[in-house]
């Protein structure tokens, strides 16, 4: 570097050069000119969009950097970009059904100041929209506080999400994913789940969120066996299939099955998809077979004795006339006991096999032949009985 200057020199003009060596110096300008040119490089041509805004006195939040990508992902040039945001702010050209959730989070990054992430939709210069998946973050530079604005393209994830959604919302039943550590956390479901629990949608949310909606939904008499079946099957990574008693909003004890699957292991939990559909109702398909049959016929727990089903003829039989049975001890509904019959089937019968006896009842003066089998009712083993009115013969053969 030379610097001239011109001086009196014993009353002679002349010229005084000053030279210093910069070249440390040019290096380094010539280094970091380069830099900001890679720097603005690797900014314009990162996989993520960027915008780079400033919060204003007056509240408003408007950006004064914004690079290629993110200009790539809205298909709006440079100009039109910041003349249309800095005409407005930050919220415009934003969904109206996802302002409301853009707007707490950004207050919720105001007021914590911890990296906040929200999806939302953004219009794009053809009037179309894209969904953007933004992560904000506050930096420093040159003493001024910077919120970095990075950006996702996930339109192509959430429109396959919401085709999902809709073909999912178009079957039977209903459709879960729970995380089963101490409770189960509900992570999606489909309409019909909801519809299945007869409740109003906001009610539904509430019981999803507290992570108890099966121990309030589940029949007492369920609860037990299905946590169990839940805890066994999910330390085990195994497939859960069950079928239980839950109570709609409002209505009578119905039965549902669940199936599921394990997706993953997340935070040491098992993740599991679960298809929940309403098996055919029992009730309705033994009754048109025997409804109008002079046969008595009796279905229970094998293990538990609670009835599943009794038609009209066995209940004439007992002399018998509340039809309300679903849930109730075999040996309360049909015999008024508090303790299993001595003569009971289950003592004695073998699976595979079949056994035949005669009851005797002295208070109604009658003889049953009882006919007794396993048979599988809706997941469960249940004793089936047949029983039928001899008591007529009986009599004829004591006569003869």
């Amino acid at each position: 570097s030379i610097l001239s200057n011109e001086i009196d020199w014993n009353g002679v003009p002349a010229y005084v050069e000053y030279i210093t060596e910069i070249t440390e110096r040019v290096k380094m300008r010539n280094e970091q000119t380069l830099f900001q040119k890679q720097y603005q490089f690797d900014v314009n041509n990162m996989p993520s969009g960027l915008i780079k805004v400033k919060e204003y006195p007056d509240g408003s939040i408007k950006p004064f950097f914004a690079n290629d990508t993110f200009l790539n992902m809205i298909g709006m040039s440079r100009d039109v970009f910041f003349n249309q945001y800095l005409e407005n702010d930050i919220f415009y050209g934003i969904h109206p059904d996802d302002i409301e959730k853009v707007r707490k989070a950004v207050t919720k990054f105001q007021k914590e100041g911890h990296e906040t992430q929200v999806t939302f939709r953004l219009r794009n210069e053809k009037d179309s929209w894209v969904w953007l998946q933004t992560d904000f973050t506050r930096k420093e530079e040159n003493g001024e506080q910077i919120v970095y604005c990075t950006f996702l393209d996930v339109t192509a994830e959430n429109e396959k999400g919401i085709m999902l959604d809709s073909i999912l919302n178009d079957l039977p039943g209903g459709v879960a994913i729970f995380r089963i550590s101490d409770k189960l956390d509900c992570q999606y479901f489909n309409d019909g789940f909801w519809k299945l629990s007869g409740l109003k949608r906001e009610d539904f949310d509430v019981l999803i969120s507290r992570g108890d909606f099966f121990e309030e939904t589940i029949a007492p008499i369920d609860r037990e066996r299905f946590s169990e079946m839940i805890k066994s099957c999910a330390e085990a990574g195994e497939p859960i299939n069950i079928t239980f008693r839950y109570l709609p909003d409002g209505g009578e004890i119905k039965w549902l099955h669940m199936y599921a699957q394990k997706l993953r292991q997340e935070d040491g939990f098992p993740v599991y998809y679960c298809v929940f559909t309403q098996p055919p109702d029992e009730m309705a398909l033994y009754q048109s077979i025997s409804d109008d049959s002079s046969i008595g016929i009796v279905v229970s727990d094998a293990e538990t004795h609670e009835l599943y089903y009794t038609n009209p003829a066995m209940r004439q039989m007992m002399h018998l006339t509340d039809e309300k049975y679903v849930g109730k001890k075999c040996y309360e509904f049909i015999r008024n006991q508090t303790v299993p019959c001595v003569d009971c089937a289950l003592k004695k019968l073998k699976p595979g096999e079949q056994m035949e006896s005669v009851h005797h009842f002295p208070e109604f003066g009658t003889y049953l032949k009882v006919r007794s089998a396993y048979t599988q009712w809706a997941g469960r083993t249940a004793l089936l009985e047949y029983d039928a009115d001899i008591t007529a013969e009986h009599e004829a053969q004591i006569r003869q």
